[in-house]
């Protein structure tokens, strides 16, 4: 059975009621609902439940009323690229050090065994030196894989993209939401059974 994904509002909507954040379903049409209503019969001021797609065009709809959103969604694209580019180059360079240093140890270990070849150090000391720096290497090479992980994951992560948006004649609208955007923008939801209430990040 496939895994539904988590929706881009998970963490963000909480019940106004007893301020807690509201559960996720896919059950049904997918929503959002206040789990303490169904925990506790004195929480009947709780929200029973609102669609995904209802939250979605709220916050989406009160963007782009605010004029400013326009330019500020723009910065956000901006930022996150070049936030990106700099974190990628960062470890792309750490892992060229970490395999300069591991070619450098590699290359000590070589010494090693040609100067006990050649008689100018004694087989016990070669084979200490030997061990020594194999032990250096597997930490480096550690390292190396640990920063590749990272390096591959930050590349795999969704990023905040032109696709969110339609350009128009003052700027750029959005049209969809996605988690990165999402997490750019987006503090709190506050849903009641009479309104729902949007805490962006920037205002």
């Amino acid at each position: 059975m496939q895994k539904n994904p988590s929706h881009c509002l998970v963490g963000k909507v909480f019940c106004s009621n007893c301020k807690q954040r509201m559960a996720h379903s896919y059950r049904g049409r997918p929503k959002y609902y206040c789990k303490t209503r169904y925990l506790s019969n004195n929480n009947t001021g709780c929200v029973t439940s609102v669609l995904d797609e209802i939250l979605e065009q709220i916050v989406i709809d009160e963007f782009n009323q605010i004029q400013e959103n326009l330019l500020n969604a723009k910065k956000v694209i901006e930022e996150q690229s070049t936030q990106r580019k700099l974190c990628i180059a960062q470890l792309e360079r750490k892992i060229r050090e970490l395999s300069k240093v591991n070619e450098e140890y590699s290359n000590i270990v070589m010494s090693f065994y040609e100067a006990y070849r050649e008689g100018t150090m004694a087989k016990k000391e070669y084979l200490e030196g030997r061990d020594s720096y194999a032990l250096l290497q597997a930490k480096v090479s550690q390292d190396i894989n640990a920063t590749n992980e990272e390096l591959n994951k930050l590349r795999n992560t969704e990023t905040v993209g032109l696709e969110a948006f339609d350009v128009v004649n003052n700027g750029i609208k959005l049209k969809e939401l996605n988690r990165a955007l999402v997490e750019q923008i987006v503090g709190r939801i506050i849903v009641s059974e009479e309104e729902i209430e949007v805490e962006w990040k920037f205002i």
